[in-house]
């Protein structure tokens, strides 16, 4: 699984000092990497090339990049590329309007780098019901796009924010997202193939997405998680990947403490449960807690989920039988 662009650029390692001589025959060329034809190439390819050019990054995450790259080029007092003093002087301040992907003419609605929806459903109202609106986006809100075997072509890309806030924790990516998604990748076909599969907490629903398009067998991915305006977003994800595969995908709002039984809640418990998790065959989640009451509350929710038989789909794997979770 490789990320490009990554959601946070860590600064690359500063190159070696430019002495006279460094390139044979000219004394007044810098580092290659570092050339006006370079700079174009270095755009061209995290912005202009697809599906970057349609899912434009983070604007913070540009912003950091091309500043990074412009304090190189001051350094090694180098030529700048027209394209690039261009976005620098958009820039204005850290995360608004940099580096905006260029789009083409007669496509009116992508890459416009406002983070809305394409063919014109951003928040607008419409009964689509799989977009937060704009003005529910904060402007450090961009996508990130992932290849898996370096397939650009059955590339997963999701809409994210860059900054934590408790509000937002179900926007970002998280280390186990990626593990898990791996592990999907590498075990599709004995662990997942003909299964109907639940993810948990599925945040911006990078593993589910990804286990809809490169797990071949999968009948169903049902991503899940507590907020609504999560579940939006995942649904939009879910969207703008073209429902990602094969397998059915959805997303649905699931309150674990509405898994278990509870003497106190008529509305808890197997027999409340809803379609999708009776007859889920297969549990999957990561990173999903982050303090004690959650994670009380996460164990009660699969030791219910674990102890009771699947009402699995007829001709789906693992009918009638105990489900498997498989947590990262």
């Amino acid at each position: 699984l490789r990320r490009r662009p990554a959601p946070v650029a860590p600064p690359p390692p500063p190159p070696p000092p430019v002495t006279a001589g460094d390139d044979a025959g000219d004394d007044d060329a810098g580092p290659a990497w570092l050339s006006v034809e370079a700079q174009d190439a270095v755009l061209r390819a995290l912005l202009d090339a697809p599906p970057c050019n349609k899912y434009p990054p983070p604007a913070e995450y540009t912003a950091r990049l091309a500043k990074r790259y412009a304090t190189e080029i001051e350094r090694c007092n180098m030529e700048f590329s027209d394209r690039l003093l261009e976005a620098l002087a958009k820039s204005g301040s850290m995360g608004t309007g940099v580096l905006a992907p260029r789009v083409d003419d007669d496509d009116d609605n992508d890459g416009a780098g406002d983070s809305a929806d394409d063919e014109g459903d951003g928040g607008d109202g419409d009964g689509d019901g799989d977009d937060l609106g704009v003005a529910a986006l904060p402007p450090d809100t961009g996508y990130a796009s992932f290849f898996v075997a370096d397939d650009p072509a059955r590339a997963v890309s999701v809409r994210l924010i860059m900054e934590t806030r408790f509000q937002a924790l179900g926007m970002r990516l998280w280390g186990a997202t990626f593990t898990l998604s791996e592990w999907a990748v590498a075990n599709a076909e004995r662990c997942l193939a003909g299964h109907d599969v639940v993810e948990l907490g599925s945040g911006v629903g990078l593993a589910g997405l990804i286990m809809a398009r490169h797990c071949a067998g999968v009948r169903s991915i049902t991503m899940t998680d507590y907020l609504d305006d999560v579940v939006l977003n995942i649904l939009h994800n879910a969207r703008q990947n073209g429902g990602a595969g094969d397998a059915r995908v959805d997303a649905e709002v699931l309150d674990w403490k509405d898994v278990p039984d509870d003497e106190d809640d008529d509305d808890a418990g197997p027999a409340n449960w809803p379609p999708f998790l009776r007859r889920a065959t297969v549990l999957v989640g990561s990173d999903l807690v982050y303090d004690e009451g959650a994670t009380r509350l996460l164990v009660a929710a699969l030791a219910a989920l674990l102890a009771t038989p699947a009402e699995a789909a007829p001709g789906a794997a693992g009918a009638g039988t105990r489900r498997v979770a498989y947590i990262a």
